[in-house]
Parts: structure tokens; C-alpha cells; sequence
């Protein structure tokens, strides 16, 4: 229950920056901008999301809960194709069965 709740807390902060961002370049530049919004958003997220868990990988020490957090919850709500990334490289490495225990 505490990984649902890292991962919606998470995902608010998230998804309130991603709105933000993409309130501001259209505010700025229109609407015909709004793309690259989104674009810059997916880049920079998907960057984020790989730094994140490449050092939760590399790091022993690295906390589950903040791994959720971090790359599911606030990256999840910023960059919107982050779910099955995550669960590809997460089930992936680990041998598990992507229909077992997603939510551990």
C-alpha cells in the first residue's frame, strides 16, 4: 500500500508539472507550440526516467519506495509512456512474470 500511495503522490506532482510546462509554451508561443511542449516533456522525461533507474540499478542502497516514487509516480506523471518501460525493463531484468506481483 505505501508504493501505491509514493506512486500517486508522485504522479500528482508530476502531472501538475507536466500541465504547467505545457500551460506556459502555449500561453507564450499558442497553441500551434503546444507540441513541442510535449516533445521537449517526453525528452527530457524519458532522459529522467533512465538516469533515475539506472542508479537504482547500480546502487545496492537505492530505495524501492523512492524508485517508485521518482520513476513510476513523478516521471510517470510528467512523461506519459513511462508504464510499460518501466515494467519491460523492471520484469525484464528480473525474470519475473509482468502479471505477478506489479505492484509489490
Amino acid at each position: 500500500m505505501r508504493t501505491v500511495l509514493a506512486v500517486a503522490a508522485g504522479a500528482a506532482i508530476g502531472g501538475v508539472l507536466r500541465f504547467v510546462i505545457t500551460t506556459l509554451v502555449v500561453g507564450r508561443f499558442g497553441p500551434c507550440l503546444g507540441f513541442y511542449a510535449t516533445f521537449g516533456i517526453n525528452v527530457v522525461g524519458s532522459y529522467l526516467i533512465g538516469l533515475v533507474l539506472g542508479l537504482a540499478q547500480e546502487r545496492v542502497d537505492f530505495d524501492p519506495l523512492l524508485r517508485a516514487f521518482l520513476a513510476v509516480g513523478v516521471l510517470g506523471g510528467f512523461y506519459d509512456v513511462l508504464d510499460l518501460r518501466i515494467r519491460g525493463v523492471t520484469h525484464g531484468d528480473s525474470g519475473a512474470r509482468p502479471d505477478r506481483g506489479a505492484l509489490r
